[in-house]
């Protein structure tokens, strides 16, 4: 039974969002609700006559238009109330156990909040299914996603779920280990048996295991297996009976120790096995020409300054007689400079009994031929002969070379900077064009000279280390030596030049002579130098000025190359001295045409003939207009000269022209 207030409320007598029905007067059944401090009303009664119902008694309300009034209560009857859908925030009335089920309300949210127990939730009075770890909710239907299980390692007494067709396909659960024994089936029969929660092979026998120890199972190809008689494997040992064929290109060892490959030991009275290893050859027949496989060996890389690996060949030589096995010794180590270091001999297999033998540690090394055989270092490089030498080194550094062009074997150092010394330690020196021929021959005798000799076995040539003096036919006064300085060049009689040119053109040269008047002499007093005075002889050994010419009617020449009289002019030049090699003022006598002139650089100056038979005269040193000079003053010209020529009379007046000066009778 519901107790409905009279009149309508004020807005502090509701909480918010608090919903209350009153019985307005006129009106009927209002419900009002709170909502952000204001009163929403909605009429609640359809009568337009609702019953009015005192609040000081009670009456029961049995229909829409009859209202009994029993003991101050009214009974209300709800069949009557208009039908109506339910949304969130409507309320309902309830009896209410904990207060003597009294009639109170409640909203539709607060219901569905409480129905809401485990996995279920209420948002808006509506109730759902909580969606979560192995449950998806969808529009109408809820699912199990088995995806989102938690991770876990299941035990053999974990259970499973799983539908029994034995039982009209209930859902049951059976343990793992339960399972795994139906799997297994019977050991004799599968091989298989359980192990906790474990499947696991126990007997192979069933599919092919002969039982044999440490032998290899193999697919016969149709999904069986055979043990192999022939290959075992046990404690990490893989062992072959017969042949090994691999397909593949490569056998590699893991990196987690040193690998070995060997043959296993012989019996003691046997001797051991031998191992080769083969690149790949080409199949005969048909194809002609085709080369066979390379076989390389190779160190391990390093990387930066780390070096590589070496490659190291390892023999056991012969000892004395025992059962012990000899030891293992490097014989050949290649370093990863190219260098090949060998601890003993190098025999050539196909020149018997040769060596090249090393002796003790710090010796050095001997080619060695026990046969009287050659002993030939051969270069095949392409190109000229002269193009590849064969070259010799110290360390890294090259000193020597040989090389032949056409005809010429050339023997040379590899650097200009390098000496080139042939020592014989005592013994001579030959070079001869032939084996038993003569030839040019260093003889060391016992006073320390060397000598050359020629192909008659004469001494020709001598070097003496004591006076350092290069001798010539024998250690007599015929030499050359040098102080370091100057060379000197000694003679007992002469010394002769037989070349045809002596060119001194390539500096200028000062050549000093003895202090002595006959000091150097050409050809028999043709030229001699005085070089105590400084003078110079010719026809004469002992000149007396410093140019003397010394002969019977000696004719001095000064010849001009020019062939026209015209254009002659040749001179000879008397010249005062200017100071230090500069020329002062000079004459010189010349001619110009047919005419012997004598001029004065500075045009000044008389030109004075004096003798015993004439009196001083001068010749005008300005010419006349015509340019001719003349002459004044008299002249004994019959008994001298006159100006035409020497002792020449002029007598015919024809024969002078007096406008010039001339002189006739």
């Amino acid at each position: 039974m519901a107790r409905v207030k009279s009149g309508v409320p004020t807005v502090k007598e509701l909480k918010e969002g608090e919903l209350e029905h009153r019985y307005v007067s006129g009106t009927g059944l209002v419900g009002y609700t709170r909502y952000e401090n204001q009163l929403y009303s909605s009429k609640m009664y359809p009568s337009s006559v609702p019953p009015i119902v005192d609040k000081k008694a009670s009456s029961i309300i049995r229909s829409s238009d009859t209202v009994n009034i029993i003991t101050g209560e009214v009974d209300l009857e709800l069949s009557s109330i208009a039908s109506a859908t339910l949304a969130d925030g409507d309320q309902i009335l309830f009896l209410d156990a904990t207060a003597s089920s009294e009639v109170r309300r409640e909203s539709l949210a607060d219901l569905s909040t409480l129905l809401a127990g485990a996995g279920l939730a209420a948002s808006s009075s509506v109730l759902a299914v909580g969606a979560g770890t192995l449950i998806d909710v969808g529009s109408n239907d809820v699912s199990v996603d088995l995806n989102e299980a938690a991770a876990a390692v299941m035990a053999a007494g974990d259970g499973i779920i799983f539908v029994d067709a034995d039982d009209s396909n209930v859902a049951k659960q059976e343990t793992l280990q339960d399972l795994l024994d139906t799997v297994a089936g019977t050991v004799g029969t599968t091989g298989l048996d359980r192990s906790g929660a474990t499947l696991v092979v126990s007997d192979l026998h069933p599919v092919g295991v002969s039982g044999s120890a440490d032998q290899v199972l193999t697919d016969d190809g149709d999904g069986t297996v055979t043990s192999e008689s022939g290959l075992t494997y046990g404690s990490s040992v893989l062992a072959i009976t017969g042949d090994l064929t691999i397909s593949g290109g490569d056998i590699t060892y893991g990196n987690g120790q040193n690998a070995t490959n060997t043959i296993t030991a012989t019996a003691h009275d046997t001797a051991g096995k031998l191992l080769t290893i083969s690149a790949g050859n080409t199949t005969a027949g048909t194809t002609n020409n085709i080369a066979g496989g390379a076989l390389t060996f190779q160190g391990g890389r390093g990387k930066g300054s780390g070096a590589g690996g070496d490659i190291i060949f390892k023999t056991a030589n012969a000892g004395s007689s025992g059962s012990t096995l000899n030891s293992l010794a490097t014989t050949l180590t290649i370093s990863d400079d190219k260098s090949a270091t060998f601890t003993g001999d190098i025999y050539v297999e196909s020149i018997k009994d040769n060596a090249l033998v090393q002796g003790a540690t710090g010796d050095g090394w001997e080619l060695k031929v026990d046969e009287d055989i050659d002993i030939i270092v051969r270069q095949d490089g392409g190109g000229d002969y002269a193009d590849h030498p064969i070259t010799l080194k110290d360390y890294d550094k090259n000193f020597l070379q040989f090389f032949y062009t056409t005809n010429l074997g050339i023997i040379k150092t590899a650097a200009g900077a390098i000496n080139l010394e042939i020592n014989s330690q005592a013994g001579d020196i030959s070079f001869k064009k032939a084996a038993n021929a003569t030839g040019l021959i260093f003889d060391l005798d016992t006073a320390g000279a060397c000598y050359v000799e020629n192909g008659a076995g004469d001494a020709v040539v001598a070097i003496d280390d004591g006076d350092r003096r290069l001798y010539f036919f024998d250690k007599g006064d015929e030499y050359i030596v040098s102080d370091g300085t100057d060379l000197t060049i000694a003679a007992g009689t002469a010394l002769n030049i037989t070349a045809d040119i002596i060119d001194l053109s390539d500096a200028t040269k000062d050549i000093t002579l003895n202090s002595a008047v006959d000091a150097l002499n050409f050809d028999s007093n043709t030229l001699s130098i005085d070089a105590s005075n400084n003078r110079i002889g010719v026809g004469t050994a002992a000149p007396l000025t410093l140019v003397h010419l010394n002969a019977a009617d000696p004719v001095l020449l000064v010849k001009d190359t020019e062939t026209g009289s015209a254009s002659a002019n040749a001179r000879l030049r008397l010249a005062e001295s200017g100071g230090s090699d500069v020329l002062g003022e000079y004459w010189d006598i010349h001619h110009s045409g047919f005419n012997l002139l004598l001029t004065r650089s500075d045009g000044t100056g008389n030109v004075v003939i004096r003798s015993s038979y004439i009196t001083d005269h001068a010749v005008n040193s300005k010419p006349a207009t015509n340019g001719r000079h003349f002459a004044t003053g008299h002249a004994d010209y019959e008994q001298n000269y006159s100006w035409i020529g020497l002792y020449d009379r002029i007598e015919a007046s024809s024969e002078h022209d007096a406008e010039y000066g001339d002189w006739g009778e």
